[in-house]
């Protein structure tokens, strides 16, 4: 048995309508795909964006420190983080930090203790939207053991939307039988809720 005889075995029984819905709903994902892909751009290579002010508003003249300033010396700036290109002797490298991921994005805040000189940075996550388009995928494999035989389940995932921390998922995927068996095909919607 080919695959083509087995493709066919299984919609077999299949009626019509239920077809041309199942071929609908895949034409319509496969150009949403496409899509959300040919919007997705990834950034040059080499390329440094400038994060923008989490606060706006004017800046004013600070209190005049007593203690020298602490910096990073810039040649060690410039080796960890060759992207940020040649440091000016006018903008010292006060402080790094290490931002963790945040699902929402965020801001960071940077204080400096002017008795000692020392600065720290405060990560400030973002709350989650109402409503945004989502363009995660996911495309996975694996095992299955169960009473029905041993299977590889295929799946392919798409995050489409979210309305604050819930979630709708799109999921198409199938089971392929070790030995011998039946080809399973699901076509399948989800919400979730992520905390």
């Amino acid at each position: 048995m080919n695959l083509s005889d087995a493709v066919l075995e299984v919609f077999k029984g299949v009626p019509r309508w239920k077809l041309a819905s199942f071929a609908l709903l895949a034409i319509f994902a496969a150009v949403y795909l496409y899509w959300s892909i040919a919007r997705t751009r990834s950034p040059e290579a080499g390329a440094v964006t400038r994060p923008a002010s989490a606060v706006k508003a004017e800046k004013v003249e600070g209190p005049k420190l007593r203690v020298p300033l602490k910096i990073v010396p810039a040649k060690a700036a410039q080796k960890t983080f060759p992207q940020i290109g040649t440091i000016a002797p006018s903008q010292p490298v006060v402080d790094t930090a290490r931002i963790p991921l945040a699902e929402n994005g965020g801001s960071t805040v940077t204080f400096m203790n002017v008795s000692t000189g020392v600065a720290s940075t405060v990560f400030i996550p973002a709350p989650a939207p109402w409503f945004a388009l989502e363009s995660r995928n996911t495309l996975g494999a694996g095992y299955e053991a169960s009473t029905a035989g041993v299977r590889v389940p295929i799946y392919y995932r798409r995050d489409i939307l979210r309305v604050k921390d819930l979630h709708l998922v799109g999921e198409v995927g199938g089971k392929i039988p070790v030995g011998p068996g039946r080809i399973e095909g699901h076509a399948a919607g989800y919400v979730e809720w992520r905390f």
